[in-house]
């Protein structure tokens, strides 16, 4: 990698510009969660450059899926992150990889980061589902958690926080203060 081409820059700078139209126009006004977006552009920037550096060293095929599968497997210990969030995360890992892997025509990388684009925003979007907003908070009595149905923990918060709740993910739990974090979706 003794030199950094024009098609380096113009890969990067596609990259970067697809991830921000991803981040910033399908993910976040869904969501509403900034923390995710610094994960979402680190991870598409270090994997877009370690691909790049591959990409011009004699390294077999199989490698480079082998990289692509430990980076799509990763998961936080610190903290539960969704479905959803794994999924953009991994929608933010391809788009790097396509962007410095291919050496093709530029139609070609403008097609793949479109279709990826496009086809995230149907199914994000108004096309499948209702635009849904989501709120962290820490609540007071974990004792509602431990039931089989969690009909009385959807009423207490809905009851609190004046809203119809749509669904409840329980993140962190901590017994010392009686207290849990708990995502609460709802409808905009």
């Amino acid at each position: 990698m003794g030199k950094l081409s024009t098609d380096f820059f113009l890969h990067f700078a596609a990259d970067i510009a697809f991830t921000f139209i991803l981040i910033r126009f399908i993910y976040y006004p869904v969501y509403r969660n900034r923390e995710r977006i610094f994960i979402y552009i680190i991870f598409n920037i270090m994997v877009f450059l370690l691909m790049s550096v591959m990409n011009q060293v004699d390294v077999s095929i199989g490698a480079t899926f082998g990289m692509f599968a430990v980076f799509s497997i990763l998961r936080y210990r610190t903290e539960l992150i969704t479905p959803r969030d794994l999924t953009y995360l991994f929608i933010v890992i391809t788009t790097s990889l396509l962007n410095a892997i291919i050496n093709s025509s530029w139609y070609i990388i403008l097609s793949f980061n479109l279709l990826i684009l496009l086809m995230t925003w149907l199914i994000e979007g108004s096309l499948f589902r209702e635009k849904t907003a989501y709120r962290s908070v820490k609540y007071d009595r974990p004792e509602l958690l431990y039931a089989t149905d969690q009909t009385e923990l959807k009423q207490d918060l809905e009851t609190r926080m004046g809203i119809s709740i749509r669904r409840i993910t329980i993140g962190r739990i901590d017994f010392s203060r009686e207290s849990v974090q708990i995502n609460v979706y709802y409808n905009e």
